[in-house]
């Protein structure tokens, strides 16, 4: 065994293999509700209209600035945006 060059990177890269498939199975139901969750999002149109009305607000407000040509802006303040 110690003349096996790299011998403990192969006996984990056997290891994963074998428990791989188990470990799927273990999270399986979250890849599914995050697949679905993404799916709901690209579907709703509450948050197509939402993402349509802030880029038209924000597009209003840099009218009339020294960013009146910009379509576009910084949207990172979403994540403060409250029900």
């Amino acid at each position: 065994m110690s003349s096996v060059k790299l011998l403990r990177p192969r006996l984990n890269a056997i290891l994963f293999k074998l428990t791989f498939e188990e470990q799927v199975n273990n999270i399986r139901p979250d890849i599914m509700n995050v697949t679905f969750a993404c799916e709901e999002v690209k579907k709703s149109e509450g948050l197509s209209k939402l993402l349509e009305f802030t880029l038209l607000v924000g597009n209003y407000m840099n009218a009339g600035s020294r960013n009146a040509q910009t379509f576009g802006f910084n949207i990172n303040f979403l994540c403060k945006v409250r029900r």
